[in-house]
């Protein structure tokens, strides 16, 4: 018998203890941008702090209306510790979002050894009394008036039980805390009943547009000192407002009289991609083929964006758009992270199917998805793989990470990329069948133990002993869940 291996160090397994991962993430998930440069909006800044005498804060407005850079302004200037997490798609696994959040926790609340909780199988049945437990702890370990931001609410998935369990987290706000939710939409049916009582302040899109002083203020920041009243005020009006045309438009002025009449026609998204599309293709060739490729990185460090498109000069492109807040947000870490605004990288995915073939938009694709992995940000390179049909990757992705995934309960995340695998791929690896049948035992026992058996077969052809073991040990395990008849354990 072989000497007994560590349990980190099973083979099909990334070596090293889950806190490895954890040491490595540094995720723009879970920091606010910086807003150096941002104009300051103290109208709003007093309907925030009116706002926030009720526990949660809702702040909904349509995409660029500048929601994000407007809250991080807001704690900077009254000067409130914060913990930041933005709401993605992979938080349909509930166990991925707790699992982020004791990470944004540990940042805010650094003292505390323990860490928070995973969301482990056991607790499913018990989702809300666990989720009411998780934040009352929360709360306990941030000091007041500490303010919890959940931007991009709007990602958050319908289809699971993402809403009924953020409904719990938002009752046990207690009093002299803040939750302040950013969200291209208002508040979603398990959550209205917030607002119609004494616990949800509303901010509307509406109140985020721009006033006619606060329009001149930002033009003046932005270099446009001296513009005559009628020229400001018909910005002002053809924008209604909006931060994200207020941008466009003022880089618009720097070289061409604005069409003020074809504004009036178009909708938000089409102006969006209207100024964006006449001022990218103002820009060098060697600038926007690296706009093209980096759309293919959620966030980046320059380093990253370096590695995938090959240009020396990323930091300082980088830097620049960030500086003028031309749609790309920095946030302040170990090395600065970079992230277009979801416009202007949905404009600049759009470009990049028509500049780049199939081909070569999957080679894009896996470079940046290894690259992504590399730095710890295991679901984005996970969506990435998929997106690029990148099985091997995506193979080899599940085997270093899945024993990880599954000492923090995210079962469901393990189970999902597994299920993307081609069945050719997956019948014939016995690690992937070990693995697959590891995410479904809390829930479906039986086909559980149909893929151990597959497994076992498979590792046993090969004489790999541990495998064998492993998955016959897992196989006995199935029992114990289904807590039923033991006869099928007889073979």
């Amino acid at each position: 018998m072989r000497k007994k291996e560590k349990k980190e160090d099973r083979p099909g397994t990334k070596r090293g203890d889950a806190h490895a991962a954890e040491r490595r993430l540094r995720y723009a998930k879970i920091t606010p941008p910086d807003p150096s440069g941002a104009v300051p909006r103290k109208r709003l800044f007093s309907l925030i702090d009116r706002c926030r005498k009720k526990p949660v804060v809702w702040v909904a407005g349509p995409a660029g209306s500048g929601k994000t850079t407007l809250i991080s302004d807001y704690l900077k200037h009254r000067k409130l510790p914060c913990l930041w997490y933005q709401v993605d798609k992979g938080d349909s696994d509930i166990a991925a979002f707790f699992y982020y959040m004791a990470l944004a926790a540990r940042k805010a609340a650094p003292r505390y050894r323990k860490t928070m909780p995973p969301l482990t199988p056991e607790y499913l049945q018990g989702l809300e009394v666990f989720t009411r437990r998780w934040f009352e702890e929360l709360f306990r370990r941030l000091d007041p008036p500490g303010v919890i931001v959940f931007d991009n609410f709007q990602e958050a998935p319908e289809d699971s039980d993402f809403h009924g369990m953020f409904g719990c987290a938002l009752d046990t706000v207690p009093p002299g805390y803040s939750v302040i939710v950013l969200s291209r939409s208002e508040p979603p049916g398990p959550l209205v009943r917030l607002r119609g009582g004494s616990r949800m302040g509303f901010i509307g899109g509406g109140d985020i547009g721009f006033t006619f002083e606060e329009c001149r203020r930002f033009l003046t920041a932005k270099g446009g000192k001296g513009l005559p009243d009628e020229t400001v005020r018909r910005l002002h009006d053809k924008t209604d407002g909006w931060a994200a045309g207020l941008v466009l438009m003022t880089e618009m002025a720097k070289t061409r009289d604005i069409h003020f009449p074809l504004i009036s026609e178009l909708s938000q998204g089409a102006v969006f991609n209207y100024f964006a599309r006449e001022i990218f293709e103002k820009a060098d060739g060697e600038t926007r083929d690296f706009l093209l490729q980096t759309s293919f990185l959620p966030a980046m460090t320059s380093s990253a964006a370096e590695r995938l498109t090959g240009n020396t000069g990323a930091r300082a492109i980088l830097s620049r758009l960030s500086r003028s807040h031309y749609f790309t947000d920095w946030r302040s870490l170990p090395s600065p992270v970079y992230q277009y605004h979801p416009l202007f990288r949905e404009f600049l995915q759009s470009s990049a199917r028509k500049a780049f073939g199939p081909e070569e938009r999957s080679r894009i694709g896996k470079r940046a998805a290894a690259i992504l992995e590399t730095e710890g940000r295991t679901e984005e390179a996970a969506s990435l793989y998929i997106a690029a049909a990148d099985w091997q990757g995506l193979a080899a992705l599940v085997l270093s990470h899945a024993q990880v995934l599954l000492a923090h309960g995210r079962h469901k995340s393990l189970q999902e990329w597994i299920e993307r695998i081609p069945g050719e791929i997956t019948e014939t690896s016995p690690w992937l069948l070990y693995w697959s049948a590891a995410s479904r035992m809390p829930y479906e026992p039986p086909r559980s133990r149909a893929l151990l058996e597959k497994a076992f077969d498979l590792f046993d052809a090969g004489r790999d002993e541990t495998g064998v073991l492993l998955s016959w040990a897992s196989i006995a395990d199935t029992f114990i869940y289904e807590l039923g008849e033991f006869s099928a354990a007889d073979h």
